[in-house]
């Protein structure tokens, strides 16, 4: 739970200063109050989240399979090579893709909700 909070607390140190830093240069968002900084920071992680999400091949709608392949092999080629490394590689990746997104996902509510209820006192 300890470094579940303190990668949403770094997360969203991060996005703050990537928020603040675009702004001053390029004047990227032209922020003009606290609940500018704290959507487009949420707007941050939750983009670097999604990126992070389509990554997995689990989360695509379509199977890879071997017509999808880019480089198409005979069952003479699949019998000599071994892909259980390979798979075994793709399923770590794909989990810590998984987990990555949904704690930057989770870690974006927080500006969020901060940004609403901005807003709500201020109307």
């Amino acid at each position: 739970m300890f470094r579940f909070v303190n990668f949403i607390i770094i997360s969203n140190a991060l996005s703050y200063v990537a928020v603040l830093y675009l702004d001053d240069k390029y004047n990227a968002f032209g922020i003009q109050s606290l609940s500018d900084v704290a959507f487009f920071m949420a707007l941050v992680l939750w983009a670097v989240s999604g990126v992070l999400h389509f990554l997995t091949r689990t989360s695509r709608s379509v199977a890879a399979n071997d017509a999808a392949d880019p480089i198409s092999m005979n069952s003479k080629v699949k019998s000599m090579v071994d892909f259980t490394a390979a798979k075994k590689a793709d399923a770590v990746m794909n989990a810590a893709n998984r987990s990555w997104s949904m704690g930057l996902f989770v870690a974006g509510l927080l500006p969020m909700l901060f940004c609403l209820v901005i807003k709500l006192i201020n109307s």
